[in-house]
C-alpha cells in the first residue's frame, strides 16, 4: 500500500519521546513493504537528518522557526487548556499541508490516508479524503478526544472529520466509548505497542534483594509534569512508604507546567532526600531507567476538566522490562493489568491505597519478582510492535478494499 500518514506530533531528534510510538509505527509500515510518507509540522527543535529510514516532509507553516511550537506536548497548558496560539498555528499548519498534500503528485495517489489525532490530523485528513476521494483512518490518542468534548467551538469540525472516515482506531476501550458518544460508528481497539528487543528485563534487577539486606530500592514514575499524570498522589504516598522503607529513592523522570507545585508539595513534606526530579531523559535512555526500577507506578488521574490518558506508551514499556507496575484504574490501563496477576490496580486519587500497593512489593522480592516476570511475558505475546502493527496493517487494508467496492458499486 502507499500510505500518507499526517500526524502534529513526531519526534523532532534523535532520543525525543514526543510520538515516538508513531515513528515506531512507520518504521514497522516500512518493514512489512508498504510505501510511507509522513506529514508533519516543522517545530523549533527539530532536526532535520537525525533518521533517514521514514520519510517526514516537516511543512513549515509559520516564520521565524522558533515560533514553530504545534503539537509535541506544547499546544495545550498543563494539558488542560489550549493555549492562546495553538488556535493561530493549527489554522496555519492545516493550510499549508493541505496545500502541500494537493500540490504534490505522489501524495495525490496514495491508497490510503492515516492520520494521528482528530484535530488537526483527521481534519486536513478528511477534507483530503473527499477531495480526492481516498479512504481515510484517523488513529485517536486521548488529548484529541478531550478536546472535541471540551471546547464546542470545535464540535463542527469534528463532526465533519468523524463523518468523513473510513473507520477509527482508538488505543483503548475507554476511547472508543467516548468517540462513540461524539457520533462515530466504526471504531476498532488497538492498543499500543513496543520494542521487546529494547525493553528488556535486567536479571540483576530481578535478583534485587535476595541476600534478605534491606537495601535501597528505586519508584518510578514517568511523564509530562501535568495534572492528569496525578505525580501529587505520587508524593503524598512517598511520605507513608518512607515511614515503612525508609531506603527508597522515588524517581520522577519528566518536565512540565506542573514543576514548581510539584517540588513544593515535596519540600513541604520533607521528602527531599527521597523524592528526586530527574528531568526530561532521552527516550533511547529509558531502558536504563527501568533497568534500575523495582517498581514502576503510574498514578493518573481524570484531571478537574476531564482529560485523562489514554494508554500511556511508558506502561507497556515498564511492563516488557519486567519491573513490577502499580497503576490507576483508568483510561485504557485495565484493558492491559490484570489485578494481582501482571501488576497492581488502585483506584485513581487514592494515595493510601497507592502506598500500600508499592509498600506490598517492596517488601516482598518475589512478588515483585512474580509480577514483573508476567509482565513480561503478556508483553510479549500481545503487544510487540509485530503484533500491533499487523492489527493496524488490516484496518488500512480493509479501508482500501471498502472503498474500491463503493468505486465500483
Amino acid at each position: 500500500m502507499r500510505i500518507l500518514l499526517i500526524t502534529s506530533t513526531y519526534p523532532r531528534f534523535r532520543g525525543d519521546g514526543a510520538g515516538s510510538f508513531i515513528h515506531s509505527i512507520s518504521e514497522k509500515l516500512l518493514d512489512r513493504g508498504h510505501e510511507l510518507y509522513v506529514i508533519a509540522p516543522d517545530n523549533h527543535q527539530s532536526q532535520s537528518q537525525w533518521q533517514n529510514k521514514v520519510c517526514v516532509d516537516r511543512i513549515r507553516y509559520i516564520w521565524p522557526k522558533k515560533l514553530a511550537r504545534l503539537g509535541h506536548g506544547e499546544s495545550l497548558r498543563s494539558d488542560t487548556y489550549l493555549k492562546w496560539y495553538s488556535y493561530i498555528l493549527v489554522s496555519l499548519f492545516s493550510l499549508f499541508a493541505l496545500v502541500r498534500i494537493v500540490t504534490n503528485p505522489v501524495y495525490r495517489r496514495v491508497d490510503v490516508i492515516y492520520a494521528h489525532w482528530l484535530l488537526p490530523g483527521g481534519l486536513i485528513g478528511a477534507l483530503i479524503s473527499r477531495l480526492l476521494k481516498i479512504p481515510l483512518v484517523i488513529h485517536l490518542h486521548g488529548s484529541d478526544i478531550f478536546v472535541s468534548e471540551r471546547y464546542k467551538i470545535f464540535r463542527p469540525l469534528v463532526m465533519y472529520t468523524i463523518h468523513s472516515v473510513s473507520k477509527i482506531i482508538a488505543c483503548s476501550k475507554d476511547l472508543a466509548d467516548r468517540v462513540k458518544n461524539l457520533g462515530a460508528k466504526d471504531v476498532q481497539v488497538i492498543p499500543y505497542g513496543v520494542d521487546v528487543d529494547l525493553f528488556l528485563p535486567d536479571r540483576n534487577t530481578l535478583k534485587k534483594g535476595a541476600s534478605g539486606i534491606a537495601e535501597p530500592k528505586y519508584v518510578t514514575a514517568i511523564g509530562r509534569l501535568v495534572n492528569k499524570k496525578g505525580f501529587n498522589y505520587l508524593i503524598m504516598a512517598a511520605e507513608e512508604i518512607v515511614k515503612v522503607y525508609p531506603q527508597c529513592k522515588i524517581q520522577i523522570v519528566g518536565d512540565g507546567d506542573q514543576r514548581d507545585e510539584l517540588v513544593k508539595l515535596s519540600d513541604s513534606l520533607k521528602l527531599r532526600e527521597n523524592v528526586v526530579f530527574l528531568g526530561n531523559i532521552p527516550w533511547s535512555k529509558i531502558p536504563d531507567v527501568m533497568n534500575k526500577t523495582d517498581v514502576f507506578v503510574l498514578p493518573s488521574i481524570i484531571d478537574d476538566r476531564g482529560n485523562v490518558d489514554g494508554l500511556p506508551v511508558v506502561l507497556l514499556e515498564a511492563m516488557s522490562s519486567g519491573c513490577a507496575v502499580v497503576a490507576s484504574k483508568i483510561g485504557g490501563v485495565p484493558d492491559v493489568i490484570v489485578d494481582r496477576v501482571n501488576g497492581i490496580l488502585v483506584e485513581p486519587r487514592n494515595y493510601r491505597q497507592l502506598a500500600e500497593a508499592i509498600i506490598s512489593l517492596l517488601l516482598d522480592d518475589e512478588y515483585r519478582n512474580k509480577l514483573g516476570r508476567s509482565a513480561r511475558e503478556e508483553v510479549e505475546a500481545n503487544y510487540t510492535w509485530d503484533v500491533i502493527v499487523k492489527r493496524i496493517e488490516m484496518v488500512l487494508e480493509e479501508s482500501t478494499i471498502v472503498a474500491a467496492r463503493s468505486c465500483s458499486g
